[in-house]
């Protein structure tokens, strides 16, 4: 049970904290981005659209319509990224104004529970004694010093 609330549960929150980022930041999870493109012209005009199992349907695609293109939104899949603050997104910036300010509070506030969690385990929790006993020496001397020096003893 010590060793529960000792280091099991701070370990679990600092990575409920980082993946709170985290998950927030991926948000709406599409891997699509807004475009600067236009449309090209093969694509103009009314489509069908047919799937298995599901029945047809018409689109209709104008000159003007949006352009998405494919964008990593994953900042987990990403070389080392942490924490994963909006200015991160590059030129792709699928988050809103909103998801922006969430993600650095989300951010910020894991970098700051990470900090209080390796404080806590170094120096609040049995974990610094155990350690500072490594390196610190336990020896109690036993007897009783008779005031004669080594050097006087004979022989």
């Amino acid at each position: 049970a010590e060793q529960n609330r000792s280091y099991i549960v701070p370990g679990l929150l600092v990575l409920l904290a980082c993946m709170n980022a985290f998950n927030y930041s991926g948000f709406p999870y599409d891997d699509m981005c807004l475009s600067t493109g236009e449309v090209p012209d093969e694509y103009l005009g009314e489509h069908t659209l047919s799937l298995p199992d599901i029945e047809s349907k018409t689109v209709a695609i104008k000159s003007g319509d949006p352009v998405y293109s494919m964008c990593d939104q994953d900042f987990l899949n990403w070389p080392i990224q942490y924490p994963p603050l909006p200015m991160f997104q590059g030129d792709d910036h699928w988050m809103t104004e909103g998801q922006e300010a969430i993600v650095k509070l989300h951010s910020w506030t894991s970098v700051a529970i990470i900090g209080i969690a390796i404080l806590y385990v170094f120096f609040l929790s049995q974990l610094a004694e155990t350690i500072k006993s490594i390196f610190v020496g336990t020896y109690e001397p036993s007897g009783v010093l008779y005031g004669t020096d080594f050097s006087d003893v004979p022989g």
